[in-house]
């Protein structure tokens, strides 16, 4: 029996090393959904011409300040060339006119003659004849250069992207009509069983409808797929030989719903009809246990077989771990390819484990109050079915052991168990335990410390930058009193929280009131953009002999600046007046 993790590692190997996907071209209006099959390059520069970034005068720097004659608006910018002593008024987006070198305000104007209202040499919108520039423009200034968002020839989009409304929107931007992508896999539905009928006919007590096709064929639809319904095989050695090899002249997948148990004939209908290599029979997973995985050649073409329990509880569990994520890898999709994500979850009821890995659909649910979600799970498993039709997960409880076979309200996650014991084990030779990452509210770190050691946090969020995330907690551990300390693990915001809070914190604790920074003003003589938060940056002072303050030098490397500094500076916050700061005194704090 294999594991489940060990099963899709199969599934995505064999594919890797045996799967030939094909290729189309199609329009891009149409392409919405599929996948890239080589890289996209621009055929043309973004922006495709000069373009004002503001409402105001395109004029020439040299004219400097000075009166202008407005030129006619109506003209075409192709039409227009603008000389000295001239310029023409153009709104935010619009092209440069030939000749302009720069982009005047409107508030660095002064209208010094405007034409009567019926007048038709301006437009009702522009009607100045003659302006003057009161600010002496810059060269380039408001203007945004051709081919500054994206150059002629430039990647913009890579091998198997999926396309979607972001991605189109790139490629008519770029001028792209038609792209090459990776052909759709086909894959075909399957039920076997002489007890199935199709919903409309009237079900005796010997026979029930047969659901499991339309929710497959639903889930597939979803996700961009088109099934092909391949109906109801009797459980017939003959019938089932006919129906696969019909399926498998139309499809590359063959889903077959029913009879995967190895006491049951599809199995051996494999392996002696079609040649086929059962790369896996049993899955350590309830419900679950019978999906087969197989492959074989027909008609000199690489096939699939994707075999699994006709139990309706069983095909959207099953669909979700191992139908969808191969089917991605078949049409390469990446970013669907990936595992989903295991999220810990708070299970609020006793379950009875079972010697398999189990498998539930449930809804997680988020508390205001907390940053893990909950789930309550109903013990009755014929439920499963409905809890499908509004559930968001697939609870995954471990599996029965000798010493263990209920869990009762508890996490239900390894990654988390594994943080909570080496917690637990740092907290038994250290006094303070530093941490370093996933320390945003949103993570699970400060649930842990409150959930699992009954900590007090003191504070989770700090007005700095970098460093907002640092917390600081407590807690009574073994009978003594431990204390948290946890940053990001932004390298950067390392060296600033350990010099700013973790050394004072240490040097207080050992009673070591002599090593103490000094705080001082220095003089910064460059531009700083302020922050919403007070930023914390790496400088070296110097001294002059000339001077009584120091100078404050900064690079633009923060990780050379913490290597060659010997001093932090505390530039302020930001403000509607002060977005930037210039040449001032600021607070330093000078390490030596």
């Amino acid at each position: 029996m294999m594991s489940v993790k060990n099963a899709l590692h199969t599934m995505h190997k064999i594919l890797d090393d045996e799967y030939e996907y094909y290729t189309e071209t199609v329009e891009t209006n149409n392409a919405y959904g599929r996948v890239l099959a080589n890289n996209i390059k621009s055929s043309t520069n973004v922006p495709f011409y000069n373009t004002s970034t503001k409402h105001g005068y395109a004029v020439l720097v040299s004219d400097g300040k000075s009166k202008r004659r407005v030129l006619k608006a109506h003209l075409t910018f192709a039409e227009i060339s603008v000389v000295p002593g001239t310029c023409v008024r153009v709104r935010s987006g619009d092209p440069i006119p030939n000749g302009a070198t720069a982009v005047v305000t409107l508030a660095n104007t002064k209208i010094l003659e405007e034409c009567s209202d019926n007048d038709d040499y301006f437009n009702i919108n522009d009607k100045e004849y003659e302006i003057e520039v009161l600010v002496a423009p810059q060269k380039n200034e408001n203007i945004r250069n051709a081919d500054c968002e994206i150059e002629n020839g430039q990647t913009v989009l890579q091998i198997y992207s999926r396309i979607g409304s972001v991605e189109l929107g790139i490629l008519k931007l770029c001028g792209i009509n038609s792209v090459r992508v990776i052909q759709i896999p086909s894959v075909g539905l399957l039920s076997i069983g002489d007890k199935l009928e199709q919903p409309g006919y009237t079900s005796t007590l010997k026979h029930i409808y047969d659901c499991n096709s339309i929710t497959l064929i639903s889930l597939l639809k979803e996700n961009g797929y088109n099934p092909v319904d391949l109906g109801i095989s009797a459980y017939q050695l003959k019938a089932i030989i006919k129906n696969i090899k019909y399926a498998l002249d139309k499809v590359n997948l063959l889903v077959i719903m029913g009879h995967a148990n190895d006491n049951d004939l599809l199995k051996p209908i494999l392996r002696e009809y079609f040649n086929a290599v059962i790369h896996f029979g049993r899955v350590e997973m309830k419900p679950g246990k019978s999906t087969t995985f197989a492959t074989c050649i027909f008609n000199h073409k690489m096939k699939f077989f994707l075999c699994m329990s006709a139990n309706p509880v069983t095909i959207p569990i099953v669909a979700h771990i191992f139908l969808l994520p191969f089917l991605n890898g078949m049409h390469f999709d990446i970013m669907a390819y990936e595992p989903k994500p295991n999220i810990p979850t708070c299970i609020m009821t006793t379950h009875e484990l079972h010697h398999r890995p189990k498998f539930s659909w449930t809804t997680l649910h988020w508390s205001e109050k907390e940053r893990f979600p909950r789930t309550c799970y109903s013990k009755k498993q014929h439920q499963n079915i409905l809890k499908y039709q509004k559930a968001n997960a697939l609870l995954m409880l471990p599996q029965r052991t000798l010493h263990e076979s209920k869990i009762d309200a508890a996490f239900v996650s390894a990654i988390l168990d594994d943080i909570v014991n080496k917690i637990k084990n740092a907290l038994d030779k250290v006094d303070i335990l530093v941490i370093m990452g996933r320390t945003n509210d949103k993570d699970l770190l400060k649930p842990i410390l409150k959930a699992y050691f009954n900590a007090m946090i003191h504070f989770g969020r700090v007005d700095m930058k970098p460093g907002k995330s640092t917390m600081f907690a407590t807690c009574t551990f073994k009978q003594k009193i431990k204390f948290f300390l946890c940053m990001s693990a932004n390298p950067t915001t390392v060296s600033v929280v350990t010099h700013v809070l973790l050394l004072p914190f240490l040097n207080e604790m050992y009673c070591n009131y002599l090593t103490k920074p000094i705080n001082m003003q220095a003089c910064v003589h460059t531009k700083h953009e302020l922050h919403s938060r007070p930023k914390f940056s790496w400088t070296t002072l110097r001294w002059m002999e000339t001077e009584r303050f120091p100078r404050a030098y900064c690079l633009q490397n923060q990780h050379q600046n913490y290597q060659k500094g010997n001093a932090l500076l505390k530039l302020p916050s930001c403000s509607p007046n002060q977005p930037i700061l210039e040449a001032a005194f600021i607070p330093t704090m000078f390490l030596g």
